[in-house]
């Protein structure tokens, strides 16, 4: 059986052209997960951040900021949302003062986080760790605010502490930029 002929060349060649194309990919996205690979342990929960950043196929730092931001503002607008239908349910009328703060602390973190963006599209990469620490602050202002008795909703809880992880990958992100 002969492999090599002139009319196998064509086949030949187009095989050759799409190991050397696929192999090529797998190594862009290695040093992209390498990336990934050196954020996600460091962060507050690196179980997250890898559902977060991990599906990337590639991604610069400032692309990988943008890509945490954006889920990170959703779980923001999320949290105030579970927030507000505590407080108009009713359930917890002593908690209706607290439940309005988590509100505004969670509007202040998407705030926060629109910043990130904002400062990180005009390059200005030593402005964001400031804006992406106050996002973090700003996510845990809710839970401190049940600190007192009468303990936080489970719910708001699990809101406050996926919120805060996203914005912990934020942070690690803009610190990583700012040291360009």
């Amino acid at each position: 059986m002969v492999f090599y002929s002139p009319k196998n060349c064509p086949i030949i060649f187009f095989s050759l052209s799409l190991i050397l194309l696929i192999n090529t990919n797998t190594s862009v996205q290695t040093s992209d997960n390498d990336l990934v690979h050196e954020i996600c342990p460091k962060t507050r929960n690196p179980t997250f951040c890898f559902q977060i950043l991990g599906r990337l196929t590639n991604g610069s730092l400032p692309e990988l900021c943008q890509a945490a931001v954006r889920p990170t503002r959703l779980l923001a607008q999320l949290a105030a949302d579970e927030a507000r239908e505590l407080l108009i349910q009713g359930q917890y009328p002593a908690m209706n003062e607290r439940f309005k703060s988590c509100i505004g602390s969670y509007r202040q973190t998407d705030t926060n986080l629109s910043a990130v963006l904002r400062v990180l599209n005009a390059g200005q990469y030593q402005s964001l760790p400031a804006e992406a620490s106050a996002a973090f602050a700003e996510a845990g202002a809710c839970d401190r605010q049940f600190k007192r008795p009468a303990s936080e909703p489970a719910q708001l809880k699990k809101g406050t502490k996926d919120l805060e992880d996203g914005c912990s990958i934020v942070l690690l992100i803009s610190r990583l930029l700012a040291r360009r």
